[in-house]
């Protein structure tokens, strides 16, 4: 028989949450005893940049018919089978954070309270932990220690959250224990679910998919892994239609990667003098007159008549 668990979660704002009551009907759990009483955390500030990672604060809320009372929360007063209580495991009051991403760290300043990190739990009794918990994923409990507390208060600062991320996510879950102090449930723990604000990484776009994020893409559209920019005018190469910036589009310059507006070419081999490695052969006499056969490496020449002796001969 499979068993159903009941979660609250808080909409608009507000918390709306329930004792979670066994009642023994087919094996399965049911919701009842629905109360006014809240214990539960939420974000006061941040992310707030500390060196290369993001601090994250929290206030600690306990409203309505509730008190903090470790005593009582250690005891058997957690809800069991049919309207019985059990010995409550885990013990104590406290609130959980689930799947914080980025965990670093978790402190805080207040002697009321300690801090715990772990991948699972803790997780109220009648609360699937198994919904809302990723193992991988590391976990901060805020256990209170201080004395009884039976007036509604905020408890500002009370811990910090530090991560790696720096992006918000409003749907995080938390799961609480305290203690109901007010009708005829006075002195059993009352156990909630709801949401909370975590750290989350923030989403990257990455439009043309070479792992590049478009915010800092010089061609956000076109797939360059290598970002080459060759005329560093913010451009990348594979979306430059000029890449070295010299007013002739890569389409038609005989030197597209080496600024060259004159477009020379003195062997009118295609490939523009700024860029071309090898000079030659002449095509012309006229190349080699007034000293331009000193021009040619390829072949070279020791004078004007060697290169126009190429030229009749073809070599």
């Amino acid at each position: 028989m499979s068993h159903i668990l009941s979660t609250i979660r808080s909409f608009s704002s507000q918390l709306i949450h329930a004792r979670l009551l066994f009642a023994a009907l087919g094996g399965i759990l049911l919701l009842s005893g629905m109360a006014h009483a809240t214990f539960y955390p939420s974000l006061a500030g941040g992310p707030t940049p500390s060196g290369s990672n993001f601090v994250y604060t929290y206030n600690v809320n306990l409203f309505g018919n509730e008190s903090l009372d470790p005593a009582a929360t250690s005891g058997v007063t957690c809800p069991g089978p049919g309207s019985t209580n059990v010995q409550c495991n885990p013990a104590g009051t406290f609130i959980t954070i689930y799947d914080i991403p980025g965990f670093v760290s978790a402190a805080t300043a207040s002697s009321l309270f300690t801090v715990q990190a772990q991948n699972l739990g803790p997780t109220p009794s009648s609360i699937n932990g198994g919904t809302i918990d990723n193992p991988v994923l590391m976990n901060v409990t805020i256990i209170y220690i201080g004395p009884v507390t039976t007036v509604n208060t905020t408890f500002a600062g009370a811990f910090t959250i530090t991560s790696t991320v720096n992006a918000l996510n409003t749907n995080g879950n938390f799961a609480s224990q305290a203690t109901l102090n007010a009708g005829a449930s006075a002195g059993q723990t009352d156990q909630l679910v709801g949401s909370v604000t975590i750290p989350i990484a923030p989403v990257v776009s990455d439009s043309d998919g070479d792992g590049v994020p478009d915010t800092i893409d010089n061609c956000p559209s076109t797939a360059n892994a290598d970002q080459l920019d060759t005329d560093s005018d913010g451009q990348g190469n594979a979306c430059d239609a000029d890449d070295d910036n010299d007013g002739v589009v890569d389409g038609v310059d005989n030197c597209p990667l080496t600024d060259n507006a004159d477009q020379a070419d003195f062997d009118l081999d295609g490939i523009g003098d700024a860029c071309d490695p090898a000079t030659g052969p002449p095509t012309n006499k006229d190349q080699c007159k007034n000293g331009g056969w000193m021009r040619f490496n390829s072949p070279a020449f020791g004078n004007q008549g060697d290169c126009t002796r190429f030229l009749r001969t073809g070599g």
